[in-house]
């Protein structure tokens, strides 16, 4: 296939009546039923990496596009990542394995912290306070996701299991350096993209801690970090928001928040930043000023205002990015 472009063409429409379920679509055809299959771009690797309910369900689509339309080997260049705090959103994948996704959910977090505020690592109480958990407790004390909640997202991504477990956190830094480890060499670039919505409270509240796990996992293995982010008018008229001004709430928060850490760059001669995670033998990792926090954080919004099917054609718009970028 020489131009991937001609293909997305053809598959717009359907994604259109499909909602991004594009199965009767051109790219999830077969090789034998659509033609020649496209070509995998050899000198580069990606890392995909879906980061709350919208950026697993947008990998999940490249993956299944990829997995019926890419010629063989393709995954000697390509890994996916899902991480989400609700486990019904990994359920309803359908090309992304359990192996592939890192849930980060505990039903009583709250409930955990108010028992014994103890056994908490310095992770936790640099997040929220006793306070906060609190008023979290009083209102979503059963959540099986983040609830558009974005400290409650960013608490479960430093959560564990039990005191004796690592955190996921930790969980997911190792599985970001074995993903990379599990790609073939190549004589290009590694690529690692988070795809998330800005909307919700996972991506939002955890978008500003993924560079750092990443730079940290690669351990110096040059790499660019491209975020493709989904900006609120994406959502705000989607029939499952009741209240958009919550949404649009988490996205100025986390925009303010990367604003401030891709100002590192700018900031040569100043102290860093650091994070600091669960993991006993590095708990804290520094990003020194003067160094790209994201190489390119994209955003994705609308075109003509928001609208109910507006977060479907931008998950389009990302999915064909991406596969024109894995493709060639």
């Amino acid at each position: 296939m020489t131009n991937v472009r001609e293909y997305l063409n053809e598959l717009k429409p359907l994604l259109a009546q499909d909602k991004i379920d594009g199965s009767r679509g051109i790219l999830f055809g077969t090789a034998s039923e659509a033609g020649e299959g496209i070509k995998m771009n050899t000198n580069d690797q990606f890392l995909l990496i879906g980061l709350g309910g919208t950026g697993i369900k947008t990998i999940d689509y490249v993956k299944g596009v990829l997995s019926r339309r890419m010629e063989s080997g393709w995954q000697k260049t390509v890994r996916f990542i899902g991480i989400d705090a609700d486990w019904r959103e990994v359920e309803q994948a359908a090309y992304l394995t359990r192996q592939e996704c890192q849930i980060i959910t505990d039903k009583q977090i709250t409930e955990k912290i108010q028992k014994d505020p103890a056994k908490w690592p310095d992770t936790w109480r640099r997040i929220t306070d006793e306070k906060t958990i609190q008023s979290l407790n009083n209102k979503q004390p059963h959540l099986p996701g983040s609830g558009r909640l974005r400290v409650l997202g960013k608490m479960k991504f430093h959560d564990r299991e039990d005191t004796a477990s690592a955190g996921y956190d930790e969980l997911i830094e190792k599985r970001i350096a074995n993903a990379s480890s599990a790609m073939g060499g190549c004589s290009g670039q590694l690529y690692t993209f988070v795809i998330g919505s800005l909307c919700g409270g996972t991506c939002s509240g955890c978008i500003t801690e993924m560079p750092a796990l990443i730079r940290n996992a690669l351990k110096g293995k040059p790499s660019k970090i491209y975020s493709l982010l989904f900006l609120p008018d994406t959502m705000t008229d989607h029939p499952d928001i009741p209240k958009p001004e919550e949404i649009e709430a988490n996205g100025f928060a986390a925009l303010k928040e990367l604003d401030y850490y891709n100002g590192l760059l700018m900031r040569s001669g100043y102290d860093g930043e650091k994070w600091y995670t669960n993991n006993a033998s590095n708990s804290v990792i520094e990003i020194p000023s003067g160094t790209d926090f994201i190489d390119l954080p994209i955003l994705v919004g609308t075109r003509n205002g928001p609208g109910p099917d507006s977060a479907e054609i931008a998950q389009e718009t990302i999915a064909e990015f991406l596969i024109s970028m894995v493709g060639q």
